[in-house]
């Protein structure tokens, strides 16, 4: 049984200005919002008639719920970092027995990116060093609750030491410059001459008009001025973009533009992620395939050995520094610049992998609608992903790359058929080299081309 929704939550204890005084919070069943007390949950229920609403769904399948603290989707505009689109928090759900510690710890408000500064910062160094003092003496348990406290205390250490991103302020528009301000000034004065000219005497509109041809090469001079001020202002900014970050440049530059904002309610989107996620038939068996090929007796087994600590920095090494965090708020940037604590992480995985268990939270994810086209508003505009924990994807990682071998030496994937998903190939070009071939030998020989989509 999955319960999709959290008919209670139990008030939250909090410090509010500068006295130490705890300040009682309650939250709506229905909608999930915040209020001082029980009366303003009864308030809003009665404006609001979340007592209509079904406080408890039952499904029998694996589904995703979109929990957030309100009404509203919680969204973050940044694109500084992948997958920086409206992101919405996501809580992902088994269909096994659901732990209700890690549900309650999953319904919780999403937490703030960290302003983690360049590698070459010597704060790295100290924060390794702390780090390594505080999880010798807080870590308690087994693997996979160390892992999940780890990831929780480096958290914490990361955001005194660092500190959290601030939302970005949108700057005032600089006004007019000195040269603009000049523009205008002449163009006030042409206006004036024109119609002076107009009321004029015959014998006084050619000493007018000299005037109206002077203001007229002065302004000239200044738009053209103007002109290459803001040529040269927009080639500094666009090479500013391309040396910062060329792949996104590149796809800002040939790739279709992709912008919205996701204008649905809560209950849609739920609506939504339960059909794409669901299977109504899923407890009735398959049965056998008729059209199963006979795969041969692997020649090499499946590695099932223990995690080589030079496996999981590889794949540390390999990642991407600038990919979005999950659940947790870790990224890889921090193992990439913390070898005493990557070393950690490569002992807790070990003893996880051998033991068998696995942190309640790697099941937990974030999802993230990005656009798909321009001025997206509804959910058929969007794709959905998921980010989860970093130390999460660092373990199935390595099992990834295990398996690969695994079917590749086997021979139970053909890479000249199958291209995606193997490492070395690069289906992309080679696909690309294929068909300009066929392209130039059907000019030279006047063929026809018959392309099958």
């Amino acid at each position: 049984m999955i319960t999709d929704s959290v008919e209670f939550t139990p008030p939250e204890t909090r410090t509010v200005n500068s006295q130490d005084q705890p300040e009682t919070r309650r939250r709506c069943g229905s909608c999930g919002g915040t209020f001082k007390n029980e009366r303003g949950v009864k308030i809003h229920q009665g404006k609001t008639k979340c007592k209509e609403k079904p406080k408890q769904r039952k499904e029998a399948n694996t589904m995703l719920a979109y929990v957030s603290a309100s009404n509203k989707s919680q969204e973050d505009q940044s694109q500084e970092t992948n997958h920086r689109a409206p992101d919405l928090q996501v809580e992902a759900t088994q269909s096994t027995e659901v732990n209700p510690e890690a549900v309650e710890e999953a319904i919780q408000e999403r937490k703030e990116r960290l302003q983690l500064p360049p590698a070459t910062d010597k704060r790295w160094s100290v924060l390794d060093h702390n780090l390594e003092a505080i999880l010798d003496n807080t870590l308690k348990g087994d693997a996979s609750k160390k892992l999940q406290a780890m990831a929780k205390i480096v958290y914490e250490e990361c955001s005194t030491t660092f500190g959290k991103k601030e939302a970005k302020k949108r700057s005032c528009p600089a006004g007019p410059s000195r040269r603009q301000r000049e523009i205008a000034r002449l163009r006030q004065e042409q206006r004036c001459l024109r119609k002076r000219w107009r009321k004029a005497p015959v014998s006084q509109r050619e000493g007018l008009q000299h005037l109206q041809e002077e203001l007229h090469s002065q302004l000239l001079k200044l738009r053209k001025a103007e002109s290459l001020r803001k040529k040269q202002r927009e080639k500094r900014r666009q090479r500013k973009n391309f040396f910062s970050d060329p792949f996104k440049f590149t796809s800002n530059l040939l790739g279709k533009p992709k912008s919205g904002r996701l204008e649905c309610s809560q209950d849609e989107v739920e609506e939504s992620v339960r059909e794409a996620h669901s299977d109504p038939d899923r407890s009735t068996p398959l049965g056998d395939c008729p059209y199963r090929i006979p795969s041969p007796e692997p020649e090499v087994p499946f590695d099932e050995s223990d995690l080589r600590p030079e496996e999981i920095k590889r794949v540390v090494k390999r990642a991407r520094a600038k990919s979005a965090p999950g659940p947790s708020g870790t990224t890889y940037k921090i193992y990439k610049n913390c070898p005493k604590l990557l070393s950690r992480l490569c002992k807790l995985l070990r003893t996880s992998w051998k033991k068998k268990q696995l942190p309640p939270a790697w099941t937990l994810a974030e999802g993230c609608f990005v656009p798909k086209e321009d001025k997206s508003k509804g959910l058929g505009q969007f794709r959905e992903i998921s980010l989860l924990d970093v130390e999460g994807k660092i373990f199935w990682a390595v099992i990834a790359t295990r398996l690969t071998s695994y079917l590749l030496v086997n021979k139970y994937v053909d890479p000249s058929v199958q291209k995606g998903g193997i490492p070395g190939h690069s289906g992309c070009l080679e696909h690309t080299a294929s068909v300009s071939q066929l392209i130039k030998e059907a000019n030279k020989d006047k063929k026809k081309i018959i392309s099958v989509v």
